[in-house]
């Protein structure tokens, strides 16, 4: 089945007005001291909000004196008019906000209310921006202008207000919010074999039974959540067709979120993370499962952050990136704007939003359970946090997600300190959740903007759709059917749809950021916090602007691919460079071999892959490629010492039939021949398949020195040459007594293991 994966939500309001006042607060000594923002403002504690019933009467009858001061051309009573406005519609948008954290906190007692809200502010909304554009129009101009950030006014001017219709139809869209949390957190149950399941159950499933059940719970939760969706798809194209827009993507992409990028070239950006990032992700998620030098077991079992542990955790390590966020830390701990406590009932999400009429932000998380993901989740809404608090609002959400993404990679450089011996666990999870951000970015937003090519889909058509789209990003399924399941995990997609591709376009200049951080930290550090400080705009301006790769281009999308290769195997593998295997004809199996951690290289790092392999080292090699095993038995061999590095994979060999030794002796620093090497291959693969393969018998007849190969090693060269293990050289020789080179070895075993998993 298909992993769900984490969301995490990042709602962005515009500035209108903000009061600013010095507030200083202490620092440890260390604090690396930066010049890049406005002092803290002075601001409310979170025990200061509060909101009231949902009613707009004061808010009409201000907006009905606005209209009188115009006719009347009283400027100073205009503008007097104006500053009350701007805070009453200031107060009722602080008011559902504040509803909608009731409402996350604890939905079965605050949905009512924080729908009474969302229902009042479409109409106050609407109307809101009509007020503004006919005082645009309007002999005031000049002066209305002058009291409005020059993004407000970007986004009023180019705002319509709804018709009747269109707001039934947002009213309707609106509700998907409600019911699509309803239906996900159901509680879904199925029988199998005269047993009743439910999620919560599966724990108790036999184990020949766990993939059924599990599809089962998957389909019933999937039927109820998903034609949620496909109901609501028409509506929504509708409302963007009222809009002026094709359907609801054309116009999420440019009424909504206002990119400096169009849908089409988003679709560009699809096939070249397919190209140059799948791969990447895969690598990593291989590493992940089978090198056991990355225990994700143990990095889970190391920790458990309270949330003042968490907190702590931040705050020691936060002022080697800025004296300045550190502070912002210090003030947010302070005024208390972070609930992230670990309580029962919250919906399953993360976000932080900026509430003007406060002139405050605020993080809310419902995904905090103690384990090292805390730490990752806190720091990515803290970035959202320092960025709203020191004035940088008018953004966007594609450079937004960079501030707390990017924020995110800085804190990756802590990792060895926070977790110790498993900081590279750590830094590798990482990576893959930042590689996953990137193509589930890229998938999710294929799958909206075909969705809504769809005319009255139904539940089957969208499974059928995101199972497709899946299998192109490496997605895999223990089901044999076309449709896919899960994808309803997935809130974006039902509650702010389009919004996926901002993680996928601002984690990819987050990869760029983490390379550089490699290079040299301060700098990377100094380098995030500009781009912070910018205030840009547009996604593509951004990038420019601060001298980063553009990502729609073929060569923007490789210099990142690259980078994020190198920071893979030097940061994390521990190589001292690349350089070793960069235009060798067996790079890809070498690096197959590092990544597993099969291959490693000597004291100083070095692979040194046309170097002669020894019989100890294709033992190890095999060793543990299928799982370090233990023997039962020391083997008889009287070279191989109990202390001996290689004994314990010589002893699972020998155990294993994989070797016999020669002459009781094993010769573990011989060299081993091509036909050794193949026959220990043979054995494995004999072995793991439970077959002795069919050969055809003229296998090795088209090789010129056929007649060379040992009687013992033929069948196992015979097999090697049918299966393309061993291919020969470019006369057509099989060279079997010639000695192995580790590049060889890696070689062999990557088809081995391509072979196996065929």
């Amino acid at each position: 089945m298909q992993r769900a994966s984490r969301s995490r939500v990042f709602i962005a309001f515009a500035l209108l007005f903000c009061l600013a006042a010095a507030l200083l607060l202490p620092v440890p000594a260390a604090a690396r001291e930066t010049d890049f923002f406005p002092d803290i403002p002075v601001g409310y504690s979170v025990s200061d909000l509060a909101y009231t019933q949902a009613d707009a009467t004061r808010f009409y009858i201000l907006q009905d004196h606005v209209f009188l001061m115009n006719d009347i051309q009283n400027r100073d009573e205009l503008a007097d008019a104006l500053v009350r406005y701007i805070g009453e519609f200031q107060r009722l948008n602080a008011n559902e906000q504040l509803a909608m954290y009731d409402y996350y906190r604890d939905p079965a007692n605050n949905a009512a209310q924080y729908q009474a809200w969302q229902e009042l502010l479409l109409q106050v909304n609407s109307d809101y921006t009509a007020t503004w554009q006919e005082l645009f129009a309007s002999d005031n101009r000049e002066m209305v202008f002058d009291m409005l950030s020059p993004g407000s006014v970007r986004q009023l001017s180019g705002a319509s207000s709804d018709s009747p219709e269109m707001l039934a139809l947002a009213q309707r869209i609106q509700g998907v919010t409600d019911a699509y949390w309803q239906a996900i957190n159901a509680d879904y149950r199925i029988t199998y074999n005269g047993r009743t399941y439910g999620f919560d159950d599966l724990d108790s499933v036999p184990d020949a039974d766990y993939t059924a059940v599990y599809k089962e719970l998957a389909e019933a939760r999937n039927r109820a959540t998903a034609q949620i969706l496909a109901d609501i798809i028409p509506v929504c194209n509708q409302y963007a067709r009222l809009a002026g827009y094709d359907d609801y993507a054309d116009y999420a992409y440019a009424r909504i979120y206002g990119r400096d990028y169009t849908p089409e070239q988003a679709a560009r950006l699809h096939g070249l993370v397919k190209e140059k990032i799948v791969p990447l992700l895969s690598a990593v998620n291989q590493m992940l499962s089978y090198n056991p030098q990355f225990d994700l077991a143990g990095l889970y079992d190391s920790v458990h952050f309270t949330t003042e542990s968490l907190l702590d955790t931040v705050a020691e390590y936060m002022p080697e990136i800025s004296d300045e966020y550190a502070e912002m830390l210090a003030y947010m701990r302070q005024k208390g704007l972070a609930d992230i406590e670990q309580t029962a009932g919250r919906l399953d999400i993360s976000f932080t939003s900026y509430i003007p009429f406060y002139d405050l932000a605020l993080i809310f998380s419902g995904t905090q359970n103690g384990s090292p993901d805390d730490l990752a989740t806190f720091v990515h809404e803290f970035g959202h946090f320092a960025f709203y608090m020191y004035e940088q609002r008018d953004c966007g959400y594609d450079v937004g997600e960079f501030h707390s993404q990017g924020l995110e990679a800085l804190f990756m450089h802590f990792a060895d300190d926070i977790f110790g011996e498993y900081g590279p666990a750590y830094r590798l999870t990482m990576l893959a959740n930042q590689l996953r951000a990137v193509v589930d970015g890229c998938m999710y937003d294929e799958f909206q903007q075909r969705m809504y090519q769809l005319d009255n889909p139904t539940v089957s058509d969208l499974n059928r759709l995101f199972h497709e789209i899946s299998l192109q990003y490496g997605y895999a399924y223990m089901h044999d059917d076309d449709e896919a399941y899960n994808w309803v995990t997935t809130a974006h997609t039902f509650i702010q749809p389009l919004y996926y591709i901002s993680y996928a376009t601002s984690g990819l200049t987050v990869c760029e950021l983490l390379g550089r951080s490699a290079e040299d930290f301060t700098a990377a550090a100094d380098s995030y916090l500009a781009m912070v400080a910018l205030n840009e705009t547009g996604y593509t301006k951004f990038c420019a602007k601060a001298g980063y790769a553009d990502i729609f281009t073929e060569a923007g999308m490789q210099k990142i691919a690259d980078g994020l290769e190198n920071y893979l195997y030097t940061e994390i593998c521990g190589l001292p460079s690349l350089d070793e295997m960069q235009g060798h004809w067996a790079e890809q199996p070498l690096l197959y071999a590092v990544r597993l951690g099969l291959l490693q290289g000597d004291a100083a790092g070095r692979l040194q892959p046309n170097a002669k392999a020894s019989r100890a080292e294709a033992a190890t090699l095999l060793w543990r490629a299928f799982g370090s095993q233990q023997a039962v038995v020391a083997p008889q061999f009287a070279d191989v010492p109990a202390e001996a590095w290689y004994q314990p994979a010589v002893a699972w060999a020998a155990e294993a039939g994989v070797v016999d030794g020669i002459d009781g002796r094993f010769r573990p620093n011989g060299d081993i021949s091509r036909e050794q090497a193949v026959v220990m291959l043979y054995r494995i693969y004999c072995a793991e398949m439970n077959v002795e393969p069919a050969l055809s018998g003229g296998a090795l007849a088209r090789f010129a020195d056929a007649n060379r190969v040992s009687p013992w090693a033929a069948d196992a060269l015979a097999w090697a040459a049918e299966t393309g293990v061993i291919t020969g050289n470019d006369k057509g020789r099989l060279m079997p007594q010639q000695t192995v080179t580790r590049a060889e070895l890696a070689s062999f075993l990557m088809k081995l293991s391509n072979l196996l998993a065929a």
